[in-house]
């Protein structure tokens, strides 16, 4: 074992010592994979390729994954190394490079191989048809996987405000708000975009009064003081309705307080009241506006002659009735946010 390579390493040789082995081979000290998604679960794995004990130099070997949208932009591959199947993040990330892949149905192969060269570096390429990249990798080194996740968000990155009414009987949605959100931005995580989050809250006191929290990851906007004391009544106490003529300063508001930079913008309205006999003029203005600024809006709101659905639908996002999700309120808000969150990522894999 040690001992034996040790007296190799100080020449000593097998005629002064004839118990050393004719020759010692070198062999990679631990399993090296990807980081992959398992369908089965929808979380990230720990996919070995390589196997623990192979000799340096080796072999070529590979492993087909397959992309998981329509139109995909870019593979991510992470490298790790280590023999923790189950949670993947006890191995250890040594590096890792994106891919960039033509557009291609969903489920399209990708093939990762990996070869370990006479230097006892790793050669890892990933390909899908023509499309090729290969980096070289050392196992004596770690990365930071934080770093690497974060590396050129505008090219996956979704910002995303939710736009609460925070007067009326809306204290349900406000917790549901910080219950699921973490959730939320997870599930897009895992997806592989960047997030970020954010809210505006407003209510209605003579005039339309808001504030903001600008987007930030999903645990900073946990931390953040307005979103910890959010409740009915914070701002004022009367009922806001979208689709009035002084609303149309608070989709403005809104529209501003996305990152300049942000790949896809997303707002996601949550209000149990609304302008029953809005003004033609005034809707034609404020999906002009969200449109201007490149912003979906999802709304969880009021299915009546104003305008909720008709500004969901012309921003290319969706609705849902308040009233039918406060039927069984727990499930149904977190089943409308789980839909959000997956029309948001494929819509940022095809944007």
């Amino acid at each position: 074992g040690a001992a034996v390579f040790a007296a190799s390493l100080d020449g000593v040789t097998r005629k002064e010592n004839p118990t050393l082995p004719e020759g010692l081979t070198t062999v990679l000290p631990q399993t090296v994979g990807v980081r992959a998604i398992d369908e089965a679960i929808d979380d990230y794995v720990f996919s070995p390729i390589v196997p623990k004990n192979s000799p340096v130099p080796s072999e070529v070997f590979s492993q087909t994954f397959f992309t998981r949208f329509d139109n995909q932009k870019q593979v991510k591959i992470a490298v790790l190394q280590g023999e923790n199947h189950d949670d993947w993040t006890q191995n250890t990330f040594i590096g890792g490079f994106r891919l960039n892949i033509p557009p291609r149905p969903a489920g399209s192969p990708v093939e990762v191989r990996i070869r370990i060269n006479e230097g006892g570096l790793l050669e890892v390429t990933g390909q899908l048809e023509d499309a090729a990249t290969t980096t070289i990798l050392d196992t004596q080194r770690t990365a930071s996987l934080a770093d690497f996740d974060a590396e050129d968000p505008g090219s996956s990155g979704a910002s995303i405000m939710f736009f609460v009414d925070t007067s009326g009987s809306m204290s349900r949605e406000i917790t549901g708000v910080r219950d699921e959100v973490l959730e939320f931005a997870s599930y897009l995580e895992r997806e592989g975009l960047t997030v970020d989050v954010g809210l505006l809250d407003f209510a209605y006191n003579s005039r339309y009064v808001w504030e903001i929290v600008e987007p930030r990851s999903a645990r900073e906007f946990l931390a953040a003081p307005m979103v910890r004391n959010m409740k009915v009544g914070r701002l004022a106490g009367s009922g806001c309705y979208v689709g009035d003529d002084e609303s149309l300063e608070v989709i403005k508001a809104l529209t501003k307080a996305f990152p300049k930079n942000a790949n896809t913008r997303t707002a996601i309205l949550i209000s149990d009241e609304t302008c029953a006999s809005p003004k033609r003029t005034t809707v034609d203005k404020i999906i002009q506006t969200l449109q201007k600024a490149e912003v979906r809006l999802f709304v969880i709101g009021v299915d009546n002659k104003g305008c909720h659905r008709e500004i969901a639908e012309a921003t290319n996002g969706q609705f849902w009735s308040i009233k039918a999700v406060r039927n069984d309120f727990g499930s149904a808000f977190r089943a409308a946010l789980g839909e959000i969150a997956k029309n948001i990522s494929d819509f940022t894999h095809r944007s």
